[in-house]
């Protein structure tokens, strides 16, 4: 599956930074399909988020390794997904 990044979050006070990247599954064949007949109606995600902070109060986020796992809809084009702590 092709992988997507290049993005990435900035909450100030406390300032951390958040980048992700990540796989979108259109199916079997999807891919090829995407540019003549776009995205499936729903395609599954999945996304592997790091944290970047100074602020004393969260240096804890900075030492997590998490996944996402969730879904695109091609009909609101969303993405929804949980974000898990992999301990």
């Amino acid at each position: 599956m092709p992988r997507g990044g290049d993005n990435s979050l900035a909450f100030r006070s406390p300032l951390i930074l958040v980048t992700y990247e990540g796989v979108i599954d259109f199916g079997e064949d999807g891919h090829a399909r995407f540019p003549r007949e776009g995205p499936p109606a729903v395609a599954q995600l999945r996304t592997w988020p790091r944290f970047a902070t100074g602020d004393p109060r969260y240096l804890w986020l900075n030492r997590l390794h998490c996944i996402g796992v969730g879904e695109y809809s091609a009909a609101t084009r969303t993405a929804s997904y949980d974000v898990y702590a992999v301990r």
